[in-house]
């Protein structure tokens, strides 16, 4: 989870995307409730509690009540719990924790501000202030492309075929993070083992970017997205590229209904 060491654990459980917490990922009040619920305390007096000002008891309470609010998806209890890596070098913030560290360098790299990431890891300071914005806009974008998701999940923008499923966000979800998006819901539960996944946006140029990912963590040495991504952009003069667990391609707009098509030729002939 992003901030363990910075941020107050109700903003913490707001803006946490990987894992996805039904009525708590996105909505501040319900990240309150959830923790009155979990009979952890928010407040310290005036003061908002950090994740990193929480007893080993309350740390058990947060775990158990996102595992059980997880229910119904295909996850495993311990996909919500991982290692934590941090850097003895620099001072406390959002340098420290390697977790945070390289999510607050993508940010500024997705976001087009590649030269403050490049700042921030030379040490200055101004660059790293700037960053430390930059990862909350970053994250918000992505709790507001998950938000849409969700919303439009029997839409006419999300086709949810045999073993495959079309996410086609169109504006509403920028083209540099889709390929986030698309990963974290691919990690989420929401679909079987092995379903492939391919959200598409439409970038500043006009063109569509997609991105193809597998749901669940077991990896099958058999599949490979890339070729996959390939087979279905054959005879569009689309660029592909990525690799077998993660792919990723440029379409003309002109092509889009075309590429659909193929999305649902190709995946829906593909044996699962």
């Amino acid at each position: 989870m992003f901030g363990y060491q910075t941020k107050p654990v109700h903003k913490v459980l707001e803006y946490c995307t990987d894992p996805y917490i039904p009525g708590v990922s996105g909505d501040e009040s319900g990240a309150v409730m959830f923790l009155e619920d979990c009979g952890i305390q928010a407040k310290n007096g005036e003061k908002w509690r950090r994740l990193a000002d929480l007893n080993d008891d309350e740390v058990k309470k947060l775990i158990t009540g996102i595992i059980l609010r997880r229910i119904g998806s295909e996850d495993k209890p311990e996909d919500v719990l991982g290692p934590i890596y941090t850097l003895k070098d620099e001072e406390e913030g959002p340098t420290k924790d390697v977790k945070e560290y390289a999510t607050l360098l993508n940010s500024c790299a997705r976001l087009g501000k590649p030269a403050i990431g490049i700042g921030t890891v030379l040490g200055n300071k101004n660059a790293r202030e700037k960053a430390i914005v930059l990862i909350e806009e970053y994250k918000k974008m992505i709790i507001n492309g998950l938000s849409w998701f969700h919303d439009n999940r029997k839409s006419e923008n999300i086709f949810e075929g045999n073993g495959f499923t079309i996410i086609n966000a169109g504006e509403n979800i920028k083209d540099t993070i889709i390929g986030v998006v698309g990963g974290i819901i691919s990690r989420a539960g929401i679909y079987n083992e092995g379903t492939i996944i391919i959200s598409i946006a439409k970038n500043l140029e006009g063109d569509l970017k997609s991105s193809i990912r597998v749901s669940g963590l077991k990896v099958n040495e058999e599949l490979n997205l890339k070729d996959l991504l390939t087979d279905v952009t054959k005879g569009l003069d689309a660029e592909v590229g990525g690799h077998k667990l993660a792919a990723g391609s440029l379409v003309s707009i002109n092509k889009e209904r075309e590429f659909i098509d193929n999305i649902k030729v190709v995946l829906g002939n593909r044996k699962v």
